[in-house]
């Protein structure tokens, strides 16, 4: 756990300060004040979502709380029959307890991230918001496939990512229902934008036909150019990545002429104790974006890990917004659950003082009554026994120290927090469907105008409104465009070769393809490669674009960004959103003109232009193959989406 967690801290400040001390911070401070932006307009954002969605052929719901939430997600499976359910990794899932209510009524519901189909199979909660197995080693899990799934002996994380790989696929192409979570909603365009990296979350949101996203009201985005900046921060902060493998803008459901995609998307906004919290003193915590940075960074996390804390969100951002979410009286413990160093909000790429909260929480719970000597003691002995030697270790000695000083079992102070009686009544209390309330049909219609009247009813003068200049995330490289995005392209693990001519490019392409006699891709009339149509032919290749079993596809791009070595594809006519997912192998042409120097770049010519990207029901951002690091941290590539990435790049 602390060797892994000083390795994403590590990798975070390699990605956000790569160009410099001062660029990194400018960063932060731009995406704090966008999302702070976000929130001073939050009514009239949701308002404006709504109706962009609506216009985009999406069904909007409103929850207010998590029994709402589930009751929606129910009513939507019944509505169209659906028995199987798969889902992407969603943090407000968990937090609604929706997988056992979907499983009471009878439903089959499979999680798709690596890592979170480790927890499904081991009945376990997610450790972190990000790398949710981060706790398991990985002959546990390996153990874990053996005993449930019947995988051979195998210590190699590559071969147990390609059995739940091959495994998982079945339901990937027998679900009626996909879940996902929501990582921003842009405003604007009524856009839901989604980040991952194994291709699970795509396959979920392409795949069935119905897609239902949980998204938290708190997600809202003012503009394009606010969610250009916010998901390339998100990455940095979280994974140390420049991008993501997948970035998402998925604008509704599958338009009349395209030949893949939902049939219907449903967005849940969701409630759940969001807007009591946008009323009060601590405002600021709803402009988290779930990086997992905080986790990283804090001392007492890397020790005690995800599941001492008893709750959904664990860590510094955990331990305010668990009691805020939940009441002070279910979550004692969980404000003093920090050493109070500042690492949290040194590392926040939204700037949210932390530990300021975590003293207020405090204060407040001295102030309501609610003070826990026992956990205080442990807490205070912690921090004594590792100022007096520096060491994490003698820390846990303190916290037996202090606990036993007041009666305390000193297993608690062991990097065992969740046998704290707080933590238990807690987390039992959180997961219990029995503590939901009831929600009849006329409280579900009337979710909306509540959640909108409270919301309106505070003013939040109080955040910064002003936001500065938007610094380019990755700066627009200088001098030759295509020789930046071969070097950014390389240290993806893809593969990019440089043709001379349309002749040298077929050639490639058939020494790729080899003795393959089917393959899925984008429509000929979308592949404008001269003799391509004629050289399948002779060869006897058949170009299927709705063939997911298919081991290599073949697809065009609408642009390459060269500062990440990214492609950047739109559903459409012609265009499956599949045909980049489900192969083992994806071959990508690239016309050397439609190269542009970055993210920001791309979307101002879009600007420029009305945003006729819009006009797609997805937009995809792909930098590298599919990967995962859920099994022990090892890197693998082919995690659900291609194991390999070939690029040619034209004349």
């Amino acid at each position: 756990m602390g060797q892994a967690t000083r390795t994403a801290h590590t990798k975070r400040l390699g990605a956000l300060f790569s160009t410099g001390q001062e660029h990194g911070e400018q960063l932060r401070q731009a995406a704090a004040a966008a999302k702070r932006r976000a929130l001073n307009r939050l009514p009239d954002l949701l308002e404006q979502a709504e109706a962009r969605l609506i216009e985009n052929g999406c069904q909007v719901r409103w929850a207010e709380t998590a029994a709402e939430v589930r009751q929606h997600v129910l009513e939507i499976a019944q509505q169209h029959s659906v028995h199987k359910i798969i889902k992407s990794k969603s943090m407000v899932s968990e937090e609604v307890g929706l997988n056992a209510a979907l499983e009471a009524a009878g439903l089959e519901v499979i999680e798709t991230d690596l890592g979170e189909y480790i927890l499904q199979l081991a009945g376990e909660m997610p450790s972190h918001i990000v790398t949710p197995v981060i706790h398991k080693s990985k002959a546990a899990i390996r153990d874990l496939f053996m005993a449930k799934l019947g995988m051979p002996y195998t210590d190699d994380a590559q071969v147990m990512t390609r059995f739940a790989r091959e495994h998982l696929r079945a339901a990937f192409l027998s679900a009626e229902m996909g879940i996902s979570g929501g990582n921003f909603i842009v405003a604007e365009t009524g856009a839901l934008a989604l980040v991952s990296n194994e291709g699970n979350a795509r396959l979920s949101t392409t795949l069935p036909p119905i897609h239902v996203a949980l998204v938290g009201i708190e997600k809202l985005v003012e503009t394009v150019e606010d969610y250009a900046l916010l998901t390339q921060i998100l990455p940095r902060s979280a994974t140390g990545q420049a991008m993501t493998v997948y970035t998402q803008l998925i604008h509704g459901p599958r338009r009349p002429a395209d030949p893949d995609g939902p049939s219907h998307l449903y967005i849940i906004f969701v409630d759940n104790g969001r807007s009591a919290i946008y009323q009060g003193h601590y405002a600021a915590a709803l402009a988290c974006i779930r990086c997992g940075a905080c986790m990283n960074a804090c001392p007492v996390y890397r020790v005690t890990g995800g599941h001492a804390y008893g709750a959904v969100y664990p860590g510094p951002i955990g331990a305010v917004i668990t009691p805020l979410l939940n009441g002070l009286e279910q979550a004692r413990p969980l404000p003093h659950a920090s050493s109070l160093c500042g690492s949290c909000k040194q590392v926040c790429p939204v700037d949210i003082d932390l530990p300021a909260m975590l003293l207020a929480l405090r204060h407040d719970l001295v102030a309501s009554g609610q003070r826990d000597l026992a956990f205080s003691a442990l807490i205070k002995g912690w921090e004594v026994g590792g100022a007096v030697s520096g060491s994490l270790g003698a820390g846990r000695a303190g916290g037996a120290v202090g606990a036993s000083g007041v009666g305390q079992a000193p297993a608690a102070s062991a990097g065992q927090l969740d046998r704290h009686p707080r933590f238990s009544w807690f987390c039992a209390a959180l997961l219990s469907p029995a503590l939901a309330r009831a929600a009849d049909s006329a409280a579900l219609m009337k979710a909306r105008q509540a959640i909108l009247e409270r919301l309106r009813a505070t003013q939040r003068a109080a955040l910064p409104a002003e936001a500065p200049r938007h610094p380019e995330v990755a700066p627009a490289p200088s001098g030759d465009l295509v020789a930046h995005f071969v070097r950014a392209t390389q240290n993806l693990s893809a593969e990019v070769t440089l043709v001379a001519s349309e002749a040298a490019a077929l050639a490639k392409i058939w020494d790729l393809l080899g003795d393959a006699r089917q393959i899925s891709g984008w429509g000929l009339a979308r592949l404008t490669l001269k003799g391509l149509a004629e050289g399948l032919a002779a060869r006897g290749i058949t170009l299927d674009p709705g063939d997911h079993r298919a081991r290599f596809s073949l697809t065009g791009v609408d642009a390459a960004l060269a500062a990440t070595g990214s492609l950047l594809l739109t559903s459409g006519p012609g265009q499956p959103r599949s045909a980049s997912l489900t192969a083992e192998t994806h071959i990508a042409l690239v016309q050397r003109a439609q190269i542009v120097p970055n993210l920001e770049a791309w979307i101002a010519a879009q600007r420029a232009t009305g945003l006729p990207l819009r006009e797609a029901a997805n937009v995809v951002i792909i930098s590298g193959p599919s990967r995962t690091a859920d099994i022990a941290m090892e890197l693998v590539l082919g995690a659900h989406g291609p194991a390999a990435l070939s690029i040619l790049v034209l004349p």
